[in-house]
């Protein structure tokens, strides 16, 4: 069984917030396949489902994002779910706005949700689904700002159709970490 969590804030003024990224992806997938979240435990809320012949458990913490690994070591430990069986869909301010980019393993790149997962987990061995939303290289910016601040009405419109996008989470669910970004990393 996998483990798929959107990172992101709760609260309606995060909504649409770059570092909701992860929220409002798992959220699209949701709604792509007719699922909704409806349990609430360890201080989030998730949904064992099966997709694709596949059981899979969608998840989002309420957290917020600096404590997003409490959440995801509580519900893995539960399900007794391998930390090389999650999948962590993120911000990420070191792929430009528009892209995306599957990666197994590393460091935390500044993302202090990743961050407090590698701590409460106690490895880095997981898989990450990171979403864009830096700027092109050579421009300053506040970091802080510009994780809260929310997307254009174009890329949050792009981040909900991208098909491809989608359909590469669905393509997870059936083949490793290392598959999936051989065929969807650019």
């Amino acid at each position: 069984m996998k483990l798929i969590v959107g990172l992101g804030n709760p609260g309606n003024k995060y909504q649409k917030n770059h570092h909701n990224a992860g929220f409002i992806v798992m959220e699209e997938f949701l709604r792509r396949h007719g699922l909704t979240i409806k349990k609430q435990k360890f201080n989030g809320i998730y949904e064992k489902v099966r997709i694709q012949n596949q059981e899979v458990i969608l998840a989002m913490p309420y957290t917020f994002m600096n404590l997003s690994g409490n959440f995801v070591f509580a519900i893995s430990n539960y399900f007794g779910i391998s930390p090389k069986d999650i999948l962590i869909i993120h911000d990420d301010k070191d792929i430009l706005l528009g892209k995306y980019k599957y990666k197994f393993s590393g460091g935390h790149a500044g993302q202090n949700g990743v961050r407090n997962i590698i701590q409460q987990l106690g490895t880095k061995d997981f898989s990450r689904l990171r979403i864009g939303i830096g700027l092109e290289k050579g421009k300053e910016i506040n970091i802080m700002n510009h994780v809260l601040k929310n997307f254009s009405n174009f890329y949050y419109k792009n981040l909900l159709s991208d098909d491809t996008l989608y359909e590469s989470l669905d393509y997870f669910l059936n083949n490793d970490i290392l598959d999936t970004m051989n065929k969807y990393n650019e």
